[in-house]
């Protein structure tokens, strides 16, 4: 290849030319960035592809393929995150200040990348909150003495999942204030206008609807099988959805778990916005339903039509049975 074939780079160069091994047969290479090459904006342009992108892709597929890994630097995503980035031009760095400043209200993009940590947390870890509650019963022998209480079902499980949500939450928004309290000083000494509620609203409608249905489906396996395998149900919804999930602007009505990890990207949101309304609205409404079919089972159960633990051996005995009958003598 001539010297001057391949495009201009702005990040780090490595100068082949200028390698040398030392005496102990290490290479050795002379690093430095583009100004430290020769100077002239006529320097590496005169780049020409020898595939054509579409070949390009298949050929990055087939060595994802090889080493076995989706969502790896060859994917076409990957490659644009990590490889198709430019240096954006004077006008364009305006446009996204003037949208961080006077739509975003600065706190806004910080509000989201809070919401995309969280969010993968909150995905999981309730679920051992609800699994607690409803096995203390169980474990301290208080079933019996709850399902003779006047109390309805309804109220009792409603009450408990409020209970939960509130729990899980509650220690989000306090968290929230480490971020807020100093933007909003950041605003006042720079007479910028900020978003004083920006987390609660995004922490509303991107993160409850989510512990919604995490507390809700919790909830309802619990009941049915009087055990923790709910853990496993929800840890593998969660591995699932994190894996297939991209890092930004990629929900589908049945994404899990929403994911902008960015300070940028509002108008992302915006362009998807009507996507992710369906979305957090099925997520709700996937907690209502459960919140349902749990009333429902608890008030069987409580009138002896339903038996947790012979559902759960017809469901899991026979695995436990194969897991064990190497250990039988």
């Amino acid at each position: 290849m001539p010297e001057d074939y391949f495009p201009a780079v702005t990040g780090t160069i490595i100068s082949f030319d200028a390698m040398s091994v030392d005496e102990n047969g290490n290479l050795n290479t002379v690093m430095g960035n583009r100004a430290d090459t020769e100077s002239g904006d006529d320097k590496y342009k005169h780049f020409v592809s020898r595939v054509t992108y579409e070949h390009f892709k298949e050929l990055m597929q087939e060595m994802e393929n090889m080493i076995g890994e989706n969502g790896s630097r060859y994917s076409p995503e990957m490659m644009i995150t990590y490889f198709g980035m430019s240096e954006m031009t004077y006008e364009e760095t305006c446009e996204e200040y003037n949208q961080t400043i006077n739509k975003d209200k600065v706190t806004g993009g910080f509000a989201r990348l809070f919401c995309d940590y969280m969010g993968l947390e909150l995905g999981l870890y309730p679920i051992f909150l609800v699994v607690l509650i409803w096995m203390k019963d169980r474990m301290g022998n208080a079933s019996e003495l709850i399902y003779s209480k006047k109390i309805s079902s309804a109220k009792l499980v409603v009450l408990r999942y409020l209970a939960s949500i509130t729990m899980v939450l509650l220690p989000v928004l306090l968290l929230s204030l480490e971020s807020l309290v100093p933007l909003i000083s950041f605003g006042a000494k720079k007479g910028i206008s900020v978003d004083y509620f920006a987390y609660i609203k995004y922490i509303l409608w991107w993160l409850l609807p989510e512990v919604m249905a995490v507390c809700a489906i919790g909830i309802f396996f619990t009941l049915l099988t009087d055990s923790p395998i709910v853990i496993a149900v929800q840890f593998l919804w969660w591995m699932v959805d994190k894996g297939v999930t991209g890092l930004s602007g990629d929900t589908k009505a049945a994404t899990f778990m929403i994911r902008h990890n960015t300070l940028r990207g509002y108008e992302v949101i915006q362009d998807g916005f009507q996507m992710i309304c369906r979305n957090r609205l099925l997520m709700a409404g996937i907690g209502i339903l459960f919140v349902i079919l749990s009333i429902w089972v608890l008030k069987f159960k409580r009138k002896g039509k339903i038996n947790a633990a012979n559902i759960y051996h017809r469901c899991f005995g026979h695995m436990q049975d194969k897991l064990s009958f190497g250990s039988k003598k």
